[in-house]
């Protein structure tokens, strides 16, 4: 019966599929990038961020040699990250040189994060761009807008820091001729700017700042799905208290409402126990391929170009 169903030439067309290429690519990664560049001048900003994390998506990416430490969970909040995780251990040591396209994917879109006001998310954006070997001579344009990002939360102690240990490192690269004096001198500045805040907050007792968007990391599997439901059904929590479940022998269980149902009042919750995202760009791009919540900052899987993840938990 069900090959015959399967020749129909409908089945055929549902259940035919095209074997996509995974395979990482700098060019393709390169091309992508480029293209939002044109985008990003032009500041559609949206559309620039989206080609930046597919860039970053196909470009070539460090082997993960170890699998997470579930008890451990990294999260990351206003830009900081809290805790160090065992997948950054696993990066470290390698020769990340040749993971060029992904640190300029990541440097890319972190102005696109900041052009749309998203400091926290623009911060983590330039640690993973430097983590994964953003070339030395460029990084002072990091640094300006990691510190202007800090100084928009607000966060003066931590800004001064960072530009303070930033101009020990520019000034031994000058050993090298990767920087000259005159980019210390202008990170000097920055220093005083930062400084002088320090002091005119203290005064106010103003200094702590927060990003709007919170927590960019927490846990993807802490959401409530039974928050929606209003008062629960005391015998069967996860119904509303609007249905109950009855039993008849020929009909089995069955829900009946317990009183007037307004529309779009959510009645039943529960986890699903499989899923999958849909086999499209836009969402392959945007979606976590775990929890399957949007992603603003995605982290690319580190073997394919279609999989996303919303955080190193996931």
């Amino acid at each position: 019966m069900f090959a015959k169903f399967y020749n129909m030439e409908t089945a055929q067309q549902i259940f035919s599929y095209e074997l996509l290429n995974t395979i990482k690519s700098e060019e393709l990664a390169d091309k992508l990038r480029t293209e939002g560049n044109q985008y990003f001048q032009e500041k559609t900003l949206e559309k620039a961020f989206k080609l930046y994390t597919r860039s970053i998506m196909s470009a070539p990416h460090p082997r993960i040699t170890k699998y997470l430490n579930k008890e451990k969970t990294n999260t990351v909040e206003n830009g900081q990250v809290l805790e160090e995780h065992e997948w950054d251990k696993t990066i470290s040591g390698q020769n990340i040189s040749e993971y060029h396209a992904l640190a300029l994917g990541y440097a890319n879109r972190s102005a696109v994060q900041f052009e749309m006001k998203h400091y926290g998310r623009c911060i983590v954006d330039i640690e993973l761009a430097i983590k994964h070997g953003y070339p030395l001579e460029k990084r002072e344009k990091l640094i300006e807008r990691k510190f202007k990002c800090l100084v928009y939360l607000k966060r003066f102690e931590e800004a001064c820091e960072f530009i303070k240990d930033s101009i020990k490192q520019l000034q031994n690269q000058s050993q090298s001729e990767k920087c000259n004096l005159i980019d210390v001198q202008r990170l000097n500045k920055l220093v005083q700017y930062s400084q002088h805040n320090i002091q005119k907050c203290s005064s106010n007792n103003s200094c702590s700042g927060s990003d709007t968007n919170g927590n960019l990391m927490k846990k993807s599997f802490s959401k409530d799905i039974f928050k929606d439901l209003g008062e629960r059904n005391p015998v069967i929590p996860n119904l509303s208290n609007a249905v109950t479940m009855r039993y008849t022998a020929d009909q089995g269980r069955f829900l009946v409402a317990q009183r007037n149902i307004q529309p779009g009042e959510m009645l039943v919750a529960e986890k699903a126990q499989s899923s999958s995202l849909l086999v499209q760009e836009d969402v392959l791009s945007s979606r976590c391929t775990t929890c399957m919540t949007s992603c603003h900052n995605p982290i690319p899987c580190p073997n394919c170009n279609m999989n996303i993840f919303s955080s190193k938990v996931c």
